[in-house]
């Protein structure tokens, strides 16, 4: 990943911060970081020869019923460990940009994982209603994570709803919904 401001370098590494700590068969692996330059730093993580499920789904057209089940119960897994198994205690980690593109099949086998992927948006919370900042991609972003609530009365500037684990379950849901209508 070539950086090209220190915003997008701190972004970046607090994404490899982050990925350093998780170790789960459906969370794509982190296996180290270079800094190739100034501006350049590379990651290098778990292969996954098929590529993402948006990907996957575009070669090979519509999945069945069972293939998405057995799909969103992986990503689902994946979720579980983001949001309950932490190592680090107390906090729980959202990923706040589940969609088709950040889902990745490993290898063409039968027995295949699944790994929820790019964790550029994700966040460390503390308390389950641990995040309002905007973020996600429309259409798969849960509705709190996207809309303004009212006013805080005294200055009258917008507030952003706090939000949750709920938000990557809505995601997930929405993935479903694409892949079994093939529509948003």
């Amino acid at each position: 990943n070539n950086t090209q401001d220190g915003e997008t370098q701190d972004s970046l590494e607090k994404e490899i911060a982050l990925m350093r700590d998780f170790s789960h068969a459906n969370i794509v692996m982190f296996i180290d970081a270079f800094i190739m330059k100034e501006s350049e730093i590379w990651v290098v993580m778990e292969q996954c020869e098929l590529g993402s499920l948006h990907d996957v789904t575009k070669m090979l057209g519509p999945l069945d019923d069972l293939e998405i089940g057995a799909i969103c119960r992986e990503v689902l897994g994946g979720l579980r460990y983001l949001h309950e198994e932490q190592p680090v205690a107390g906090m729980r980690v959202l990923h706040r940009d589940l969609k088709p593109e950040n889902i990745l099949l490993d290898s063409p086998a039968a027995d295949s994982s699944i790994k929820v992927a790019d964790f550029g948006s994700a966040k460390r919370i503390e308390t389950p209603l641990g995040s309002h900042t905007p973020c996600g991609t429309r259409g798969y972003a849960a509705p709190e994570q996207v809309h303004l609530t009212s006013g805080n009365g005294s200055t009258g500037s917008p507030l952003r709803a706090k939000y949750g684990r709920a938000a990557d379950l809505w995601s997930c849901g929405v993935v479903a919904h694409v892949l079994l209508t093939g529509t948003m």
